[in-house]
C-alpha cells in the first residue's frame, strides 16, 4: 500500500481552483503585512520595499488600513526618500 502526500494544503488547493495567480497572492501578502501591529510586520514590509516592491504600490492602502505607527513611519520615510530622487 502506498501513501500519496499532496504538496498543496487544502487552502492552496482552493486558491488554485479559483485561478488566483501567484502575483495576486503575493500582492495580498504584501498588503496583509500592513495590517499587523507587531514589529515583525514592519520588518516584513521593510523587506518587501528593500527587495523591489515600489512604495507607491503599497503606500495609500497601507496608510489607510494600518494601525501600526512604525509601519506608517517606514512608509512615510520611504515615500519622502523616493520623492527626493
Amino acid at each position: 500500500m502506498s501513501l500519496q502526500v499532496s504538496c498543496y494544503t487544502e487552502y492552496q488547493k482552493r486558491h488554485l481552483q479559483m485561478n488566483i495567480t501567484p502575483k495576486l497572492l503575493f500582492r495580498f501578502i504584501e498588503v496583509r503585512t500592513c495590517w499587523g501591529r507587531e514589529d515583525r510586520h514592519t520588518e516584513t514590509l521593510r523587506w518587501f520595499l528593500d527587495n523591489g516592491i515600489p512604495v507607491d504600490d503599497l503606500y495609500d492602502i497601507c496608510m489607510m488600513s494600518s494601525s501600526n505607527e512604525k509601519t506608517k513611519a517606514l512608509l512615510k520615510e520611504r515615500k519622502e526618500k523616493k520623492d527626493e530622487l
